[in-house]
C-alpha cells in the first residue's frame, strides 16, 4: 500500500489508523515491543509532563530515549509517535484549540506516518526535528501552514538582559507584560513549500484565529535572524517577512549575534555567506513583537 493510499483520508477516524500503525510496526520489530516494555511510554510522558513554555524535551526524557539500543532507536522514537498521534481526536476535542485547526494537524500526521512507514522518521531524540514532530503529535505545538506556533510562551529574562534596560522598558510599554504569547518557530521538515508571502499571511491569519480563542494572550512574538533590516537590501524577495508585520503594528527589536543566526543565515544564500565572509554582513538576531490589539486588526 502507498504511503498516499494508507494515510490520504485521515479524518475522525485518525486515532485506528495510527493504532493500526503502530501495532504492525511491532509486529515486525519484536526487540522494539521488548524495549516498549523496558522502558515504557507512560515513563516518557511522566518525564515531559505539561512542558510549559517550551516545545524542547527535558533532559529527563532525553535520557530516556538515550537509554534505546541504536539499532532500534529509529523504530521506538517512530513508536512513540504513532502513541501520541493516536490520542489526537481525544486530546484535540479537549484541548479548545479552534476546529480549523484539526486538519492542519492531520496534514502532518499524514507526512509523518508516510515517513515512518518509508523507515525515515527521526532517528535522534536530541534533535531539533524530533523535538518539533513530537510536540505536534502531543498538541504542543500548533501548525499554522508556514510556521508552527508555540502557546504559552513570552520574553525571557535572559532576553531581556541581552536588548538591555532601554529597549526593556519599551517592550514593557508595547506588551504589558513578559507572557503569555505565541510565539512562531520554524519546523526545516516542511517549510519549504510554503516559506513564502501567501504561506505566511496564512500563519498570521492562523494566529489571529488563535488569538480570538485565547483572550488573555498578549499577541504573536518570534526571534530570527530574517527579521535583521540587513537582510532587506541583501535578499529583498524575503523583505515581506519584516514588512507585513511591521505594516501591521508589529515592532522588532535587536537582541544581538550569535552562532546559529550566522550558520542559518548563511547556510542557502551565496549573497549572504560572501558579505558575512567579506565582513560587509554580520547577521544578528532579533525579537519581533505584534501586539494583539494590532494583529487582530490586520486580520479581522
Amino acid at each position: 500500500m502507498s504511503h498516499k493510499s494508507a494515510f490520504d483520508h485521515l479524518s475522525e477516524n485518525s486515532s485506528n489508523i495510527f493504532l493500526a500503525q503502530y501495532a504492525r510496526l511491532l509486529s515486525k520489530n519484536p526487540a522494539v515491543a521488548q524495549t516498549i516494555r523496558r522502558l515504557p511510554f507512560a515513563g516518557i510522558d511522566q518525564a515531559i509532563g505539561p512542558m510549559r513554555h517550551t516545545y524542547r524535551l527535558p533532559s529527563v526524557a532525553r535520557k530516556i530515549f538515550a537509554s534505546v539500543p541504536l539499532k532500534i532507536l529509529r523504530e521506538y522514537l517512530a513508536s512513540y509517535l504513532l502513541h501520541n498521534m493516536a490520542k489526537f481526536d481525544e486530546r484535540f476535542t479537549a484541548s479548545g484549540i479552534p476546529e480549523v485547526f484539526s486538519e492542519l494537524f492531520l496534514e502532518h500526521y499524514r507526512r509523518i506516518a508516510g515517513e515512518i512507514e518509508a523507515a525515515q522518521g527521526p532517528d535522534d531524540p536530541a534533535s531539533d526535528r524530533f523535538a518539533k514532530e513530537l510536540a505536534l503529535a502531543r498538541l504542543r505545538l500548533i501548525p499554522a501552514v508556514a510556521q508552527l506556533i508555540l502557546p504559552d510562551s513570552g520574553i525571557g529574562l535572559r532576553t531581556l538582559a541581552k536588548i538591555g534596560l532601554a529597549h526593556s522598558l519599551r517592550l514593557m510599554s508595547l506588551t504589558k507584560g513578559r507572557r503569555p504569547f505565541f510565539e512562531i518557530h520554524t519546523h526545516d521538515a516542511t517549510a519549504g513549500g510554503n516559506f513564502n508571502p501567501e504561506g505566511w499571511d496564512r500563519t498570521y491569519a492562523l494566529a489571529a484565529e488563535l488569538l480570538r480563542s485565547q483572550p488573555d494572550c498578549r499577541g504573536l512574538m518570534g526571534s530570527s535572524w530574517f527579521y535583521d533590516p540587513a537582510l532587506k537590501q541583501l535578499s529583498p524577495r524575503l523583505a515581506y517577512l519584516q514588512n507585513v508585520p511591521a505594516q501591521g503594528g508589529a515592532s522588532f527589536i535587536k537582541i544581538g549575534t550569535d552562532s546559529d543566526s550566522i550558520n542559518l543565515a548563511t547556510l542557502t544564500s551565496p549573497t549572504r555567506r560572501q558579505a558575512y565572509a567579506d565582513n560587509t554582513y554580520l547577521p544578528c538576531r532579533y525579537i519581533m513583537i505584534w501586539p494583539r490589539a494590532q494583529l487582530l486588526e490586520k486580520y479581522q
